[in-house]
């Protein structure tokens, strides 16, 4: 006798697998009806085909009902309110009279009503990512074509025993093509007769051949499994172990977290985090990412209440008293702490942010790389506690806030004003082939060296270091000569920190422009008395 197939693995699971699986049955059992009544009158018809890259076929029309549950999820894949999904859910709710199709149908519509509400992201990227794909998938699963021998070996019994059965009676599902003498029917019959069966059995009926039990949904309730991984069980008696963090629902979240990201809208943001919450047990992950857009617009409360969360679900599996180190591509977990530092410190409690650091410090295994190491930090918040926010602000671009632009020292060179000429120059820096960004903090200034611009000029829109892109026309260039070689500053006038440095000599720009930044620092007093370096 065969398992039951509920569609998809596990640890794949999004909310559109359980609805492309449901209408993909209720398409199933619209169509094995048509099917049937076809074959009972020795009519061969062609298996229909579901919309193809979501184009429906034409020959659809005549099955009515199978046609308008297509377009209703074509629709809904291609933007339209979820709530069509509701309105196919009620419709065909008394499809069948058995507590098999009764609770799934309770299970969709309660989970709709999580749905429903949730932001455009969770729509996006759990319901319409893949419920066509899903829909399809499932469809084609549930008609595939058996024999006698087939069904017999699905719900274990002899294909004498089906033989016997089939002519004792009607209680046998039809079969949805007669191909000579030889009736076929589809794997979704077989499997709906097994569940006849085993509820037969369960219940210790006799002569009920339509009831079938309620599946089992409980593993959608608790399907996430978190532990930590020893990645050297087998190390040296003097190694300390080295963990990582098995999630079985990190890639359920994974597309929410980018497009979190991506998003402008905080309301949609928390939305779609409180969605998730209310999904799985741990999802530290999608509290550091709200947390992290919060605090790159400047809103620190918002960006320490979720980064707290993320704190709470990481020692939830990672004590504090654990003997070991955390794997490197565990960022979230080290950034989570990292940020909150920096948060702490920004309101004055330096003692907290003191400790976050040297906690999560303890965790980084020095020997695996330089990838993770929170050292300098340390140091600075040692010696120069005072000055760990701007610290903190010029080691991380994304810490920059709005505010007024630096006081720029005396840069000398030529300006240039005309659009063709910027063009122009653009072109010929491009071929040079390097690109020095500076960007510029309340005084300081950081170098990041590229091999060339990262992106072609479009129109009057340049692209410049991790997709900033601006209008040439609107932007200020300044040819400079550094030594023997030419150079060219570009300022956007509305990024007034973010100055680049176009140059093919890497170590006379720098020598140049670490010039410029002592200068600027007398020109900024509350940098003035900063003594330490970070270039």
């Amino acid at each position: 006798m065969q398992e039951l197939n509920h569609g998809y693995p596990v640890g794949q699971y999004k909310e559109y697998n359980d609805l492309g699986t449901y209408f993909a049955y209720l398409r199933h059992e619209l169509i094995t009806k048509e099917w049937a009544e076809h074959a009972s009158r020795k009519e061969t018809i062609a298996t229909v085909n579901i919309m193809a890259t979501y184009a429906l076929q034409p020959d659809l029309s005549k099955y009515g009902e199978i046609a308008r549950l297509d377009r209703n999820l074509y629709e809904c894949v291609n933007g339209n309110s979820i709530n069509i999904l509701r309105g196919i859910v009620d419709y065909h709710k008394d499809l069948l009279e058995n507590e098999f199709w009764v609770e799934w149908t309770r299970y969709i519509n309660s989970l709709l009503d999580l749905l429903t509400p949730a932001s455009e992201i969770i729509h996006q990227w759990h319901i319409r990512e893949d419920l066509h794909y899903v829909y399809n998938e499932q469809f084609n699963r549930l008609t595939q074509r058996l024999g006698t021998k087939e069904f017999a070996s699905i719900i274990g019994w002899s294909q004498r025993q089906l033989a016997a059965f089939r002519s004792n009676g009607d209680n046998f599902p039809p079969p949805v093509e007669i191909l000579g003498a030889t009736p076929v029917w589809t794997l979704g019959q077989a499997e709906n007769f097994l569940r006849i069966i085993n509820a037969r059995k369960a219940l210790k009926i006799r002569g009920d051949w339509s009831s079938m039990q309620k599946q089992d949904i409980s593993w959608r309730m608790g399907w996430q499994k978190v532990e930590l991984e020893c990645l050297n069980p087998e190390r040296y008696e003097d190694e300390k172990p080295v963990y990582t963090i098995h999630d079985s629902a990190l890639s359920y979240s994974y597309a929410t977290n980018s497009a979190i990201a991506g998003d402008s809208k905080f309301e949609k943001i928390e939305a779609a985090g409180s969605y998730i919450a209310k999904r799985l047990k741990y999802c530290p992950d999608t509290f550091y990412a709200i947390g992290d857009k919060f605090l790159r617009s400047g809103d620190l409360t918002k960006a320490e209440q979720y980064l707290e969360l993320a704190r709470t679900h990481f020692e939830s599996v990672v004590s504090l008293d654990l003997d070991g180190f955390i794997d490197s591509n565990e960022e979230h977990y080290f950034y989570t702490y990292y940020l909150l530092s920096y948060i702490k410190a920004s309101k004055g409690e330096l003692e907290e942010s003191t400790n976050l650091m040297t906690y999560i410090q303890t965790r980084v295994n020095i020997d695996e790389g330089p990838d993770i190491n929170f050292e300098e930090d340390l140091n600075v918040l040692f010696k120069s506690p005072e000055n760990f926010v701007l610290w903190m602000r010029e080691r991380n671009t994304f810490l920059v806030d709005e505010g007024p632009a630096p006081s720029l020292p005396n840069i000398p060179g030529a300006d240039v004003n005309d659009l063709e000429d910027k063009k122009k120059i653009l072109v010929e820096y491009r071929k040079k082939g390097w690109l020095k960004t500076n960007l510029v903090f309340n005084g300081w200034t950081r170098f990041h060296v590229h091999n060339t611009l990262s992106g072609d000029l479009v129109g009057n829109i340049v692209s410049l270091d991790f997709g900033h892109e601006f209008d040439i026309e609107l932007a200020q260039f300044k040819e400079l000569s550094i030594g023997e070689s030419h150079a060219l500053l570009i300022i956007d006038p509305k990024a007034p920190k973010l100055i680049y440095i176009l140059g093919p000599d890497r170590d006379e720009t720098e020598k140049i422009a670490l010039e410029w930044r002592a200068e600027m620092q007398a020109c900024n007093s509350d940098l003035a008395e900063m003594t330490f370096d970070i270039s």
